[in-house]
This record gives structure tokens, C-alpha cells and sequence, in this order.
């Protein structure tokens, strides 16, 4: 194929007897900007490659390499005898590169002034008068080449196929070479994202064990001065022989209420982050729902709400009875206290195909719009109505949907608005009634609650003195050490402890260690161990049995659960650690 014949060079033919080579010199240009262009594999090597050869193909005195990026134009390089628009970019449809890559077509223009589609204000301050342009590729274009000359010019056809043989060569290196790179800026991001969700991942479980010790700490420092202001409570109410002050009753009341709110803080963390284990067994949906009453019973009352319960016969779940009665105690708390005085609240609880729907209605204040998505989440709570019924750290809600889920159930709400009322329904499986468990095998192996001689080590003296004064009220022996190496003296004193109360917060010798001493010191004769402490996590409950103690309590501990404890303790098994 002679390419020679169709190519003219865009100045004055050469003066005759000039070296015929001149006249090939663009071809020598296109041919190896084409060999180039064919090993690219990057952008800026395709726009580099073109930049080299285009102007001097046409005998231009500019060039620029112009990229479409969405709706805008992006003067990506230029070549030119004075600067021209490098660096900027321009709306799609403001520019006449922008009018070539929409139109896939090439322009001509002789005089930019005078053609309507070329902006002529950003080509005042420039040399340009003439210009031609060829998209690439000629469909679905994705850039440009533009030529530039400082004198009027007519662009030949010659000159417009020279461009075109260029805009095509670099059309398809342009493509993979873009395709090349976003598949590698994707890699990057991929991995840049990878990098953020690990570091993410590590940051969270930093926050979540910061989270945990943080509320393990401030339990034991709550919990460590509630303990005495209870069992001092309990003192003053017994001196009072059945009519405390009024200020007892308050002491009492406030201090059982602070009680809740830290066991309450505790547990959401423990639950939420799946620290706890199910003690699962066949309930019985009436014992648990009569629990939930025996427990929510004096705030329904003293809201004088009437409460109506409805629970089918033989409803019986798998599940965990301290954990199932604590939800349906949660709903009736919420339910009764954002309920005003004298309202009305149903149980209703009935079989609906292979599961339990129980649910918790109340007339209430209702639940506002934009209080849906968050009703569960910890520490939303509704506005509060002006009694300040609803005093609380807004995480019931959380522990209900969560211990819900954990027995394999939903738990959903619905309300007509603010004051329209609301229900709670929950949903969990039924399992068959044909084996049912007796109640009261848990612990077959329980004492009467006599004597006992009991040793109480803690270093807050206030909180061993209440302790020690409750327990010689209930008519058991008591002796009191302020420090470990006091209690290991008392321990293997000729009349040695049955039972060893312990705080683990002690000095120079923590209660986990007092207590592998007391096993390894006094074999056989150990008096059964039972850890009162602050620390009152899952985790310090394992540490506690495998440290040797028998029982674990969380201050400030209930005098009744204290009382059945030592009850169930018998002195003539010491040593022999429950399994």
C-alpha cells in the first residue's frame, strides 16, 4: 500500500530538488509513535507517546491530549509554543473537545473566533487561531488529540487522517492501559480497605477489653461501699424491731435502687458481648411470668396500674429461668413505668403454631417515630413523664432483645404514637411437654441454716464490721481479719472457720491467693471458701472456682441470697470443692 501519495505536509510543498525524505517525514513520525504506543501499558505512556508526535506530524504549532472524566473535559498534556490549558478542566459541553468526544467526530476550524462552539474568552490569552481535533476512539470516545496553530490555517484532509492514524493506534493502548490501571487502583483500595476493617477490627476489641475492665473496676469500687450501707441498713431496720425510721426505709430503698443500676451497667456488657453461659431446662411460661410479677409486683402497685395476666396452661420453653424471668421482668419495668398512674397493663401469653408469642401491652405514653430504630439500642429511653417514673440507664430493652436472641427468639414492638400505648411481643420456640423437669433438683443437697462458724476477711473495715454484725444477728460465730495473713492465722487456729467469707481486693496477697493457701495450707480441714467481692464478671467467677473458692457473690450481695448460700454451704463436706 503506498501511504505516500494521499499525505501532503501542511506548510508550502518543499522547493523542487529539496531531499524527497521530507515529504515521508510524518509517516517516519506516525510509524513510531504506532511501534511506541503498541507496548504501552500505562496512561501517562500512551499520552507522553502521542504528545511527542502529534504536533510535529501536522506541523502544528500546539497540541494538547484531552481525557473525558464524567461530564467534564481533562487537559491532561499539551506541546505548544506558549502555554495553552494544561491542569484544567472544563464541563463537557463547554469546550469543542468536549463537542468532538460527544459527537465522535472530527473539527476543522479555521477561525476560532468565528465558530459558535468554541469558547472564545478561553482562547483570547492564548496564540491559537486555528486548530483541528480527532477523538478517541471515533465511538464511545474517551479522549481527544487537538492540534493548534498561531496563523489562520486550513486544515487539510491529509492532516485530519494523520491525526486520526494516530487517535486510532492510541485508541486501544489507551483502553487497557485505563482498564490496567483501574484494576490495580481497585487492588489498592481493596487492600487500603482490608488495612482500615483491620485495623478497625483490632481498635474494637481494644475498645470492647478497655470497655470491660473499665466496668469490672467500676463495679468493684461502687459495689465495695454499697455492701456496708446495706448490711448497715439491715442493722438499724432489726434494732428498729420491725419499724425503721423513715430514714432507714430510705437508705434501704435508695441503696437497693443503686444495686440494680450497677448489676443492670454489668450485665448489659456481659450479655451484649456473649459472656454468659444458659443455664437451659423445660420452664414452664407460668412459673416464669409469676416470677417476672413476684419481682415487678411493688412498681406496678405503687403506680396503681391494673395489670391483667393471661397465660395459656402447659407453655413450656428451653431456655435459662433466672434469664427468661428477667425479660419478662424487663417488659413489665418499661411498661409500668412509662405507663402514668392508673393505667393498664396485659400479659397475654398463647400458643401460635410451633411457638410461644408473649406479650407485654400497656396504655401508656406510646413510643414517638423516631424513637423506632433505636428502641433497643442501650441507653435510649423515652421522653420522661413529669413523676420521673423512668429513672434508669435505658438498657432494658437491650438485655430483653439480646437474652431473646440468645434463647433463639425475636422480640418486636408496636405503637399507634405518643400517647397511644405500647407492645412488646416476644417469640421463642415450644418444646414438648411429654418429660418434664421436676423443680427443686438443682440442689438436692442442701442443710438447714444453723450455726456456723464464719471467718470474714476484708481490708474495708466498715464493710467486714456490717457484714460480721448482720451474721451474729442470724445467730452464727463470727470473727473478722482486716489482712491476709491474719485470716490464714484465724484459719488454722484451734477452733478454725467453717466457712471463709474472702474479698479479693486485699493487700499484699489478693483473695485468689489467700484462697490456694487455704486449700494447700489446711488440706481437708479448709473451711468452705466463698468469694464477696466487687468484681462480679463472668470471667471472675471462672478465676474465683479455679482460684479454689466454692461459692462466688457480688457486693453488695441481698441478706435473704447471703442467708440461702450458707445455708446450702455444709461444714461436713470442707475440702471437697463442688464440681
Amino acid at each position: 500500500m503506498e501511504l505516500d501519495e494521499p499525505v501532503i505536509t501542511p506548510r508550502a510543498a518543499p522547493a523542487r530538488g529539496a531531499d524527497e525524505g521530507a515529504r515521508h517525514e510524518p509517516l517516519r513520525h506516525l510509524f513510531g509513535a504506532i511501534q511506541r504506543l503498541a507496548s504501552a501499558r500505562e496512561v501517562h505512556a500512551v499520552i507522553e507517546i502521542v504528545r511527542q508526535c502529534a504536533r510535529s506530524l501536522v506541523g502544528a504549532d500546539g497540541m494538547t491530549f484531552v481525557l473525558r472524566d464524567g461530564d467534564q473535559v481533562f487537559y491532561a498534556e499539551e506541546d505548544a509554543i506558549s502555554p495553552l490549558c494544561k491542569g484544567r478542566r472544563f464541563p463537557l459541553s463547554a469546550c469543542i473537545s468536549g463537542w468532538v468526544m460527544e459527537h465522535g467526530a472530527a473539527v476543522a476550524i479555521e477561525d476560532v473566533y468565528a465558530d459558535p462552539r468554541i469558547p472564545a474568552d478561553l482562547y483570547r490569552p492564548t496564540f491559537v487561531q486555528s486548530l483541528a481535533m480527532v477523538p478517541i476512539p471515533r465511538e464511545k470516545s474517551i479522549a481527544a488529540i487537538g492540534a493548534y496553530w498561531a496563523t489562520t490555517h486550513k486544515v487539510t484532509a491529509a492532516e485530519i487522517e494523520l491525526l486520526h492514524a494516530l487517535a486510532d493506534a492510541a485508541s486501544a493502548p489507551l483502553a487497557n492501559a485505563e482498564l490496567h490501571e483501574g484494576l490495580f487502583h481497585a487492588q489498592e483500595r481493596a487492600r487500603d480497605a482490608e488495612q482500615r476493617l483491620t485495623t478497625a477490627v483490632a481498635q474494637a476489641h481494644a475498645a470492647n477489653k478497655a470497655q470491660d475492665e473499665f466496668l469490672a473496676m467500676l463495679g468493684h469500687e461502687l459495689r465495695n461501699p454499697l455492701a456496708p450501707i446495706v448490711n448497715a441498713a439491715h442493722l438499724l431496720a432489726h434494732k428498729a424491731e420491725g419499724r425503721p425510721s423513715r430514714e432507714v426505709a430510705i437508705i434501704e430503698r435508695q441503696s437497693r435502687h443503686l444495686t440494680r443500676l450497677v448489676d443492670e451497667l454489668l450485665d448489659v456488657s456481659r450479655v451484649t458481648r456473649g459472656k454468659i453461659q444458659l443455664k437451659r431446662a423445660r420452664l414452664s411460661v407460668s412459673d416464669v411470668v409469676a416470677k417476672a410479677l413476684e419481682a415487678t409486683g411493688p412498681l406496678v402497685e405503687k403506680r396503681k396500674h391494673t395489670l391483667d395476666v393471661e397465660v395459656e396452661r402447659g407453655l413450656v420453653i428451653d431456655g435459662d429461668e433466672a434469664r427468661m424471668a428477667q425479660v419478662v421482668s424487663n417488659l413489665l419495668t418499661n411498661a409500668a413505668k412509662y405507663t402514668p398512674e392508673g393505667g393498664r397493663i396485659s400479659v397475654v401469653g398463647k400458643r401460635v403454631g410451633g411457638e410461644l408469642l408473649l406479650s407485654v401491652k400497656d396504655n401508656g405514653q406510646g413510643i414517638p417515630n423516631e424513637l423506632f430504630p433505636r428502641i433497643f439500642e442501650p441507653f435510649v429511653q423515652g421522653p420522661r413523664l413529669p413523676d420521673r417514673a423512668q429513672e434508669g440507664l435505658g438498657l432494658g430493652l437491650t438485655l430483653v432483645r439480646t437474652l431473646v436472641g440468645l434463647h433463639g427468639g425475636t422480640v418486636s414492638v408496636a405503637s399507634a404514637g405518643q400517647g397511644q400505648g405500647s407492645e412488646f411481643t416476644v417469640r421463642l420456640p415450644l418444646v414438648s411437654v411429654d418429660a418434664p423437669e421436676e423443680r427443686g433438683q438443682r440442689d438436692s443437697a442442701r442443710l438447714g441454716a444453723g450455726a456456723r462458724r464464719i471467718l470474714v476477711v476484708d481490708d474495708n473495715r466498715d464493710a467486714a464490721e456490717m457484714l460480721a454484725a448482720m451474721l451474729v444477728l442470724e445467730g452464727h460465730e463470727v470473727t473478722t481479719a482486716f489482712h491476709p495473713a491474719q485470716a490464714l492465722e484465724l484459719a488454722g487456729s484451734s477452733l478454725p472457720p467453717e466457712i471463709a467469707i474472702l474479698d479479693i481486693g486485699l493487700p499484699d496477697m489478693d483473695g485468689y491467693s489467700l484462697a490456694r493457701r487455704l486449700r494447700a495450707e489446711l488440706g481437708g480441714q479448709c473451711p468452705r471458701l466463698i468469694a464477696l467481692t466487687g468484681y462480679g464478671q463472668q470471667s471472675d467467677k471462672e478465676r474465683c472456682h479455679a482460684a479454689g473458692f466454692d461459692v462466688h457473690l457480688a457486693k453488695p450481695v441481698d441478706r435473704s441470697t447471703l442467708l440461702a448460700v450458707l445455708a446450702g454451704v455444709s461444714a461436713s463436706d470442707a475440702g471437697v470443692r463442688p464440681s
